[in-house]
């Protein structure tokens, strides 16, 4: 009894004591505890919790939508700004091109000039050439168009192959047309674009301009070709009425074709840009460029028919049976 008696009276002391401590130390060990490990606890499971589930729904949805919205999106954008970008860049360097090319030949253009005029407005040559225009206008002209005549003649000749019996292109041909640009040619365009010039002085309106084009072209230009095709028949030959008119009735057409052409495109540059006693000498430069041509082409055409109709060796010279 007195064991018992002493367990039971040691478990209500116990009890009693554990009591009044116990709810205060559980209360404040609990709050101590259960802040840092409650966050412990919250932060371990939210990571896992949020790689488990956030990692593939994010993995598994971000790939697609941004491949159908990367898709639409940059193709829209790209064919525009690439486009526009293009055009731009394609642009400037065009335009750079087109810059460097101009520079390049202004001043080739420039030194050209330097070296024909000697640099000086007042020396050199082409300032003796016009002076002496000037001053002597039909002299200068005859002398200009006579050398030019007589060089347009060996050009054309050895363009067409078209030589001697002893293989020369400077046959007698030659001094003949440089008699013609001197004698013939010279004075009769001095004569008429004088007149033209003459009708026309002081006239700059466009309805004036455009009627010495259409007075040059319907007046100037056939009497100068008739006269051209003329002295073209006898120099290569003809001595008879008939075959000079047979000459001009076969090349006046093709003749007055080209002048319809390129005498507009003359008239209008010479009227813009050079002084009227500049004029001759220009025309005669073009004439000379375009006669050669034409020159080369008409013994070439006629060194084929003589050939094929009478066997004969590479000179175009004309003679009577040719027009039988």
């Amino acid at each position: 009894m007195s064991v018992k008696f002493q367990d039971k009276v040691q478990e209500q002391i116990h009890e009693r004591i554990q009591g009044p401590i116990h709810g205060p130390l559980q209360g404040q060990l609990q709050g101590q505890l259960q802040g840092p490990l409650q966050r412990q606890f919250q932060g371990q499971l939210q990571g896992s919790h949020q790689g488990q589930f956030q990692g593939p729904p994010q993995g598994q949805l971000q790939g697609p939508l941004q491949g159908q919205l990367q898709g639409p999106l940059q193709g829209q954008l790209q064919g525009p700004l690439q486009g526009q970008l293009q055009g731009q860049l394609h642009g400037q360097i065009q335009d750079e091109a087109t810059k460097s090319i101009r520079q390049d030949t202004k001043a080739l253009v420039h030194k050209v000039g330097e070296r024909l005029t000697g640099g000086n407005p007042q020396n050199g040559y082409l300032a003796m050439y016009l002076r002496q225009l000037q001053r002597n206008p039909l002299r200068t002209k005859m002398l200009t168009s006579g050398v030019l005549s007589a060089l347009q003649e060996y050009l054309a000749s050895w363009i067409a192959d078209d030589s001697t019996k002893n293989g020369l292109y400077f046959s007698a041909r030659v001094p003949k047309m440089l008699l013609y640009g001197m004698f013939i040619s010279a004075p009769l365009g001095h004569f008429l674009v004088g007149i033209l010039q003459k009708v026309f002085a002081g006239r700059t309106s466009l309805k004036a301009k455009v009627l010495q084009i259409l007075a040059s072209n319907l007046i100037v230009s056939p009497i100068q070709n008739v006269v051209y095709l003329s002295s073209m028949a006898v120099i290569t030959g003809a001595r008879t009425f008939h075959q000079v008119r047979a000459t001009i009735r076969a090349g006046f057409m093709p003749v007055m074709k080209v002048s319809w052409i390129t005498s507009p495109v003359a008239l209008a540059f010479a009227q813009k840009f050079l002084p009227e006693h500049t004029w001759v000498p220009f025309f005669n430069i073009i004439g000379f460029i375009i006669g050669t041509y034409v020159n080369a082409h008409t013994k070439r055409k006629r060194l084929e028919a003589l050939r094929k109709r009478y066997n004969r060796g590479p000179s175009s010279e004309y003679e009577p049976k040719d027009y039988r």
